[in-house]
């Protein structure tokens, strides 16, 4: 019942009705297993697809993954690839320096670290990024500009997994957020 009522807060926020007695709800929600990350990556994603679709989905993302653990870590992981899987093309090269980042990312420094890379990236994207994985449950505002990450996220984009960007393009993020946390460093030495 708990999960139910869970699901229905998530979608509630989301203007998304279900039907309890849908058996492809059914499934996914046992698929979830109660996880509250996992439900709130998930269930945003009945707006646009059939619980069918997500369970056959999640399924897919297991096997490609190609993990041999405990299975609600690897279930976890395999609805994380959701969120890299939906979001946008133009902003999954961020996802690269969100790794290097533990527990909290700010949103302006990850502007000048992508603008070293690539002088294309604007705040407009970086706060679109940023918003997508907030919906996910995955960051959370704690404002001016600071997100709070999920341990998960952390722990995912740090694994191995189909589709990383080519070595040199994860070089190109890593001298970046160096030498911006070297900044940073630098003016918080004297204090």
């Amino acid at each position: 019942e708990e999960r139910w009522e869970l699901c229905q807060v998530i979608l509630r926020d989301l203007g998304i009705t279900i039907d309890r007695n849908d058996p492809d709800l059914v499934r996914l929600m046992e698929a979830l297993d109660g996880h509250p990350l996992m439900m709130r990556v998930m269930l945003p994603l009945l707006e646009k697809r059939t619980g069918a679709s997500l369970v056959a989905a999640l399924q897919t993302n297991l096997a490609e993954l190609g993990l041999k653990g405990e299975e609600t870590h690897e279930k976890l992981l395999a609805t994380l690839r959701f969120v890299e899987q939906s979001l946008p093309a133009e902003l999954k090269p961020l996802l690269t320096p969100l790794a290097l980042h533990e527990r909290f990312i700010d949103a302006d420094s990850l502007e000048r670290m992508a603008r070293q890379v690539e002088d294309s990236w604007t705040r407009e994207r970086i706060d679109r990024f940023l918003s997508a994985l907030s919906i996910a449950g995955l960051v959370r505002d704690r404002g001016q500009a600071i997100y709070e990450l999920h341990p998960a996220l952390t722990g995912f984009l740090r694994s191995e997994r189909p589709g990383q960007p080519p070595e040199a393009l994860r070089d190109a993020w890593a001298r970046a957020f160096v030498e911006v946390m070297g900044s940073v460093a630098d003016a918080l030495a004297p204090r």
